[in-house]
């Protein structure tokens, strides 16, 4: 079950700060539907949504469910894509996936620490996995359309 420390510390603050990166995941979305990769748009619409549901009121652990399950699924997703366009564009695309993943495995990771830990610094992380996954999804914008512009490496 999750505990509620979310509102131990300036809670009004802590839940602007996350609700605010939780939308970044909505650019990525419009612009998927608008350049017709739906399947990436509608993983960070889906993403973004859950997320949003979730921390407006961070202590259903229902929403929590259903916003981790929907995330790992997203983040699944955007990766097989990243790194197939990646191995098939240039090697360098494909090392700069990896270290995209290790970011928001380290971010993530550290965010659950400082969480169970008790340290305010777990918000800070948690925001840092969002703005990760916002760039590596834009990322995986850039491959598709190089992908598109100059197909696959001879």
């Amino acid at each position: 079950m999750i505990t509620p420390y979310i509102y131990s510390v300036k809670p009004h603050q802590q839940q602007t700060l996350i609700m605010t990166s939780v939308c970044f995941f909505l650019v990525p979305g419009f612009y998927g539907i608008y350049h017709e990769r739906y399947v990436m748009g509608i993983c960070s619409f889906t993403s973004g949504i859950a997320s949003i549901t979730y921390w407006s009121d961070p202590r259903s652990t229902d929403r929590h469910k259903f916003d981790i399950i929907v995330s790992r699924m997203s983040a699944f997703i955007y990766s097989c894509i990243a790194f197939y366009y990646g191995s098939i564009l240039s090697f360098y695309y494909y090392l700069v996936n990896i270290g995209f993943v290790i970011c928001i495995c380290g971010s993530y990771y550290m965010s659950r620490r400082f969480y169970n830990d008790e340290n305010d610094a777990w918000l800070y992380s948690h925001v840092l996995l969002h703005i990760s996954m916002f760039l590596a999804s834009i990322f995986v914008y850039v491959l598709a359309e190089n992908y598109k512009i100059y197909g696959p490496q001879q």
